[in-house]
């Protein structure tokens, strides 16, 4: 189990197929819920407690789940400051007491408004009932119908400084796949994140770009737009942008 620390309301948890494979489950028991997925939330939120000072007293969390193509996962935890401004397919967090998840630190006493591991489990399992052949990393979202399944299908992010292109990079490099580009707009002192589907999955692309708006802004596009872009604006990684951003 790898935990990082992206801000200071996330947290990023990569657990490997041997992570899981240690603690008896596999990636259908942390959709429909067993006591050994719940052991293992138990354990990540002890470990982020100790290892990051990432502490959730008081705080709804939103957990996100998302497969990788080895049977690894990386898990997103988020604090959630005021879910009534959080998008509706995010909105359930449930309150429970301290007692129910015994973590057992007694240097960092959690409050009662910890979100336990069955709440969380719950969150997978609502999305999962619905549609098993949908992503097990959807919690609660909805499809874009319109996705095209075509290779040389693109999109645009624009951020307003490079810390928040490598924040956002950081959160989706393990698994994207795809080329990537990222272009300065020197005008208006703005840095446009181009990403290509590439071979990807449709599903897990759409994730991607879910994942992007929240960390950035979605712009409009045409079939032309990079070429614009290219011939307009500073090229400051012609490819791989994701991956060369992620460890800045």
């Amino acid at each position: 189990m790898r935990l990082e620390r992206l801000s200071d309301t996330q947290i990023r948890c990569t657990l490997t197929s041997t992570d899981l494979s240690n603690h008896h489950i596999d990636i259908d028991e942390l959709t429909y819920g067993s006591e050994n997925a719940r052991s293992l939330f138990r354990e990540m939120l002890t470990q982020a407690s100790y290892e990051l000072d990432f502490n959730v007293e008081n705080v709804p969390l939103m957990i996100e789940a998302i497969p990788l193509s080895d049977d690894s996962l990386i898990l997103l935890v988020t604090k959630i400051e005021d879910p009534e401004e959080l998008d509706t397919r995010f909105s359930k967090f449930s309150p429970f007491n301290v007692e129910d998840i015994d973590l057992d630190i007694p240097e960092y006493p959690f409050s009662s408004s910890l979100p336990r591991a069955d709440d969380i489990l719950s969150l997978f399992s609502d999305h999962s009932e619905k549609d098993s052949d949908d992503l097990k990393d959807l919690i609660h979202e909805e499809k874009n119908p319109t996705l095209e399944a075509t290779n040389n299908l693109y999109r645009i992010y624009s951020f307003s400084n490079l810390d928040e292109v490598s924040a956002a990079s950081r959160v989706v490099a393990d698994f994207y796949t795809g080329d990537s580009s990222l272009y300065k707009d020197i005008k208006q002192n703005r840095y446009y994140l181009v990403i290509h589907k590439s071979d990807m999955e449709p599903e897990v692309f759409n994730r991607i770009c879910n994942i992007l708006s929240e960390y950035g802004t979605k712009e409009q596009q045409a079939s032309a737009t990079e070429a614009y872009y290219k011939e307009h604006f500073d090229c400051i990684l012609p490819s791989n942008a994701i991956t060369v951003m992620k460890d800045l």
